[in-house]
């Protein structure tokens, strides 16, 4: 019951905030932040670690950048996201927290994850078959730029990890 009044009273945002808040305070103290862009697998990491008992955050933006997210959102009318107001909150916990955190992040290719994303993203993609391979497959030639510009990743571990968690993945090699 109460539930159902605060819903009807509390704008979204704030109805959404509080969720997010409540979300985090309630892996706290110490939990694993599953913290990557989307489209990498992280989902699979997420629940495989709740159901292996270990608490965890699983977030796709935390730094300041996403503000223009947050105002695309609006201005297309359709909310934000819950994932966004999580990362807000996790912004201002780890500003707060002074002990060391647990992040794991993944990567995947980008031209699987660009792939993922066309199809989950679907709704801006009417005209994309989904029930014909050989179909979608040309689709895709056709339709998604596959360019030699850098790839989203490098920009992500730039705004994200570098500006968040001070941690400048690119100081060390990997393959």
């Amino acid at each position: 019951m109460v539930k159902s009044l605060l819903k009807s009273v509390l704008p979204e945002p704030l109805r959404k905030t509080a969720k997010a808040i409540n979300t985090v305070r309630s892996q706290l103290p110490d939990p694993v932040l599953v913290y990557q862009m989307g489209k990498v697998g992280s989902s699979t990491v997420s629940t495989s670690l709740r159901n292996a008992g270990i608490k965890n955050l699983h977030v796709h933006f935390i730094g300041e950048h996403w503000s223009k997210a947050v105002q695309y959102h609006w201005e297309d009318g359709s909310g934000l996201p819950q994932h966004l107001y999580r990362g807000r909150v996790l912004r201002y916990w780890l500003r707060a927290k002074s002990t060391p955190v647990q992040v794991i992040t993944l990567v995947r290719d980008p031209v699987a994850r660009k792939i993922s994303s066309t199809f989950q993203l679907q709704r801006y993609h009417p005209d994309l078959p989904t029930d014909d391979a050989s179909a979608a497959t040309q689709w895709l030639h056709e339709n998604v730029d596959f360019d030699e510009s850098p790839p989203p990743e490098s920009v992500w571990f730039d705004r994200e990890v570098k500006a968040v968690l001070d941690i400048d993945v690119y100081n060390h090699p990997f393959d």
